[in-house]
């Protein structure tokens, strides 16, 4: 993995502009309609010219989204536990200002703690009719045992994919990974796997995080993995490193230790 991940994992620094805020905006609406799922929705109604950004902040920590404004509705988790969200669509001014549409805050009730992590979200897009689902749906089926659900599918992804080397070099920055371009391509960074593997198993019913940080497995390189909640724990699983292990016929635990792991982000 190469230090320039980072340039597409980590946040961007913006400066929001003292121009006015609204709570409403006649061509962009934030609905709370997926709240008890854990989730806000966007919806654009309007060609901006310029690039937009949907911030989501709780007590000092802030996430941000690149948007779709093709017309689908956006989906952005809210996974920083229960209580009052600020959620923010920002339209870049220049450089890296930028200007608020649309601001909203909202209340995360009690939950779960694992509701969200079965969701289809901005991070983790994923629908009924991905080839990567139906796929996911076929291995498990029958299978009533998360641990063996995350097993047969973690099987498949460690068998079947390898690190992309080439690919860093051809993406731009607010890169999210599209499952069904990785799925047909068997191959891809850490980002692709894991957004593939959390979005294969939330589809098939088990809570499933996508974790950007750092492992001592993989010193000094920004890094993507996941958390599968199983028998009542998160239990930690990398399969990219994984992958390559097990291809070269050595011997690997798949669930790691989680002192391994600093996570920074998780969606």
């Amino acid at each position: 993995m190469k230090k320039i991940l980072s340039m597409f994992f980590l946040s961007l620094v913006i400066t929001v502009t003292s121009m006015s805020s609204f709570a409403v905006s006649a061509g962009a609406n934030i609905g709370t309609e997926a709240i008890q799922s854990g989730m806000v929705s966007l919806s654009i109604n309007q060609v901006y010219e310029s690039k937009l950004l949907f911030l989501v902040e709780k007590d000092g920590n802030r996430y941000m989204y690149p948007v779709n404004d093709d017309g689908s509705l956006n989906y952005f988790p809210l996974q920083m536990g229960r209580g009052d969200y600020l959620v923010r669509l920002m339209q870049n001014v220049e450089g890296n200002k930028y200007k608020e549409v649309v601001r909203k805050t909202v209340n995360l009730g009690a939950t779960s703690g694992q509701e969200i992590f079965l969701q289809s979200v901005i991070e983790v897009n994923w629908s009924d009719e991905s080839p990567a689902v139906q796929k996911a749906k076929s291995l498990t089926k029958g299978m009533t045992s998360d641990s063996a659900k995350v097993k047969v599918i973690y099987d498949y992804i460690t068998s079947n994919y390898k690190y992309d080397y080439d690919k860093i070099s051809t993406l731009s920055s607010g890169y999210i990974p599209n499952i069904n371009q990785v799925f047909y391509d068997k191959k891809g960074i850490c980002y692709d796997y894991s957004v593939l593997f959390a979005s294969m198993l939330r589809s098939v019913g088990v809570p499933t995080k996508l974790v950007k940080g750092y492992s001592d497995l993989i010193p000094d390189q920004y890094h993507a993995w996941n958390e599968v909640y199983v028998n009542g724990k998160w239990q930690t699983v990398d399969t990219t490193y994984d992958a390559a292990y097990l291809q070269a016929n050595k011997t690997v635990s798949m669930y790691k230790s989680s002192i391994l792991f600093d996570a920074t982000k998780i969606y």
